[in-house]
């Protein structure tokens, strides 16, 4: 069974590289006054690192903590090595109620990039299919505006996945706005795209004139 000890909020340190890109400060001030009144009910979970510890999970606790001013928190400490932190991190971050898809995202392409775990090793650690992963480097690789985007929940993911497959930034930018305008759904897209990608065969082939460029979408 795993012992709770209180540790010096000053001792850890947040996650490296952190899940979430950022803080939600709504989220974050209802928790501190959470902790205000109740404390803090579930302990964060650490890793040690010398004289010093890192968040393996609980983050914001750990932020709404520090703004609180409270000098120690309520942690588990665990031993794990990189590949056992990265799923726990991600194990947590799936459990949320809203979990953020552009900072799993990121997070998920730093972890397989950086050779500490596997393609098939997230796959097999998180019960997801290579699809799921897939889709995940894919929204990493998208242009900030895109995943900015799908922050603010203005693009669906099936949407941002199809517009993805166009060739340019430019290409992207002005179908992304025209499906935050239009409500675009995933079918809309998906055949959009499949017939824009389509028309670029034919015109590089030589088959047909370059289209004006307000009938690309």
């Amino acid at each position: 069974m795993n012992q709770t000890q209180n540790i010096n909020v000053q001792l850890i340190d947040r996650p490296n590289p952190p899940v979430r890109i950022s803080f939600n400060e709504s989220e974050i001030a209802a928790l501190a006054e959470s902790i205000r009144e109740k404390g803090i009910l579930v302990p964060l979970l650490v890793r040690p690192g010398g004289e010093r510890f890192e968040v393996i999970d609980g983050d914001c606790r750990l932020e709404a903590a520090a703004r609180l001013r409270l000098r120690e928190v309520p942690c588990v400490v665990r031993n794990t090595n990189d590949s056992e932190t990265h799923v726990l991190r991600l194990l947590a971050n799936l459990d949320r109620n809203d979990p953020d898809p552009v900072s799993e995202a990121v997070y998920i392409a730093k972890a397989i990039t950086s050779e500490v775990i596997t393609f098939d090793e997230i796959c097999k650690q998180l019960r997801r299919g290579a699809d799921w992963v897939n889709n995940r480097l894919a929204i990493a690789a998208m242009p900030e505006f895109m995943q900015d985007a799908l922050r603010k929940k203005e693009l669906t993911l099936g949407v941002a996945l199809a517009l993805q497959d166009l060739p340019t930034d430019d290409l992207k930018y002005t179908w992304m706005s025209s499906a935050v305008q239009t409500g675009m759904t995933v079918r809309t897209a998906q055949d959009s795209v499949r017939d824009h990608l389509n028309l670029m065969e034919r015109v590089a082939a030589g088959e047909c004139p370059v289209p004006a460029p307000e009938t690309y979408i």
